[in-house]
């Protein structure tokens, strides 16, 4: 059996003081900019997360947390990025400047880049995850 507890109305107003509104109506300029950048990416980041040498066999990478994939190619071959195997975008080297494109992931997603045409070999300049603001630990 269960205690029923009775509250007053002031003591959950006072409990109430200095809560967000659900529309964060109630926060000020500082605090509505604060969460509007907790998912922007943050100084936190993995390098290298996928091998240099890209073939058309997948190669994969499961988000540690919520932020950014980036991958920037430096060959003349088209590089697809997959996040949660959906296709994304297309990433490749046009006349001798390297190529790169990031974009957001949520946790626990995988990431997957190959190459477009069968038997090709891109070679990667770089690849990372980069840890959205709103994940410091």
């Amino acid at each position: 059996m269960s205690e029923q507890v009775d509250y007053d109305p002031g003591q959950v107003l006072e409990a109430l003081n200095d809560k967000t509104d659900s529309d964060a109506a109630n926060l000020s300029s500082a605090g509505q900019s604060l969460i509007s950048g907790l998912g922007m990416p943050g100084a936190r980041y993995i390098w290298s997360i996928f091998n240099n040498t890209v073939t058309n066999t997948k190669q994969n990478f499961t988000a540690p947390a919520n932020g950014y994939i980036k991958i920037a190619s430096a060959a003349n071959v088209d590089v697809d990025l997959l996040i949660g195997g959906d296709y994304k975008a297309t990433c490749g080297n046009n006349n001798g400047a390297n190529r790169g494109l990031m974009f957001p992931i949520k946790k626990g997603e995988i990431a997957q880049i190959y190459t477009i045409a069968a038997g090709a070999t891109a070679t990667m300049a770089n690849s990372g995850f980069i840890y959205a603001e709103g994940e410091k630990q």
